[in-house]
């Protein structure tokens, strides 16, 4: 199942990436800390026209224009340039990525690194995929691990505190840290055994649907921050190759979900 929407996906994410990008993308302001680009917002255009064609009973979930509306069947959630502040730098850290939400579960997913020319791809109960060839986490431990956090979340003070925590609690007992500025690449990298695990505090479903469901097929195990299965009303996400790099980030820490408690 999914074959034609995956296909759909690939092509429709490629097309819409050379049709819209420019040489000098004008970059605006969302909030203090926060941008984005007429790229961002003409893909998630592209995306949607090409979607209401193709599919004209579906929804869409896209960060830019459409990030408020709630899961049914046949959702499709959007982040039309993940890491734009990389992305309006001129570095190669972002990618085009959605996932396929349907029957009460992600069912396809793709995350297309344009400058790089690599496409990872899922679908539900058939693996995980770079460029065609199958990818797997690795089997290291943390002693030899590399884990990967996302930004530290300026507007959510709570967040950062609690991800400072984690990352002094494990500072003895992982090998290395790394900070990507984008959640693409930091399940990407995990998807593929060269790093561990990531670390994300956000509920922002576009931020995290389709590396969730990449890594999950690539063999990855994914907590809540409180240890709890992960899902989209979690508080953030702990995603990683092995439970003991889950142990190693909380032992000893008292962590809610309702960090105002």
């Amino acid at each position: 199942m999914y074959e034609k929407e995956l296909a759909f996906l690939k092509e429709t994410l490629f097309d819409a990436f050379r049709l819209t990008v420019r040489d000098c993308p004008s970059v605006q302001g969302k909030g203090r800390f926060d941008i984005v680009t007429d790229i961002d917002k003409g893909i998630e255009r592209y995306f949607s026209e090409a979607l209401s064609r193709t599919y004209p009973e579906d929804r869409l979930l896209g960060e830019e224009f459409s990030g408020d509306i709630a899961l049914s069947d046949r959702t499709w959630i959007l982040d039309p340039i993940d890491g734009t502040y990389n992305f309006s730098t001129g570095s190669d850290h972002f990618a085009l990525q959605c996932a396929l939400w349907d029957r009460g579960d992600l069912q396809i997913s793709v995350i297309y690194f344009p400058l790089r020319e690599e496409l990872y791809e899922a679908r539900k109960g058939n693996g995980a995929f770079l460029n065609g060839k199958r990818i797997h986490v690795s089997d290291r431990d943390p002693e030899q691990g590399i884990f990967t956090f996302g930004d530290f979340p300026h507007k959510r003070p709570n967040d950062a505190r609690d991800q400072n925590r984690m990352m002094i609690n494990a500072f003895s007992s992982v090998a290395r840290y790394r900070m990507f500025g984008a959640a693409s690449v930091d399940f990407a990298m995990l998807a593929c055994g060269k790093t561990e695990g990531v670390v994300l505090f956000t509920k922002n479903k576009w931020d995290i649907a389709p590396g969730l469901l990449l890594s999950r097929e690539a063999g990855a195990l994914a907590f809540g921050i409180c240890g709890e299965p992960y899902h989209f009303g979690s508080r953030g996400i702990i995603a990683c190759n092995k439970i003991e790099f889950f142990d190693v980030l909380t032992k000893g820490l008292e962590l809610k979900n309702d960090p105002s408690e």
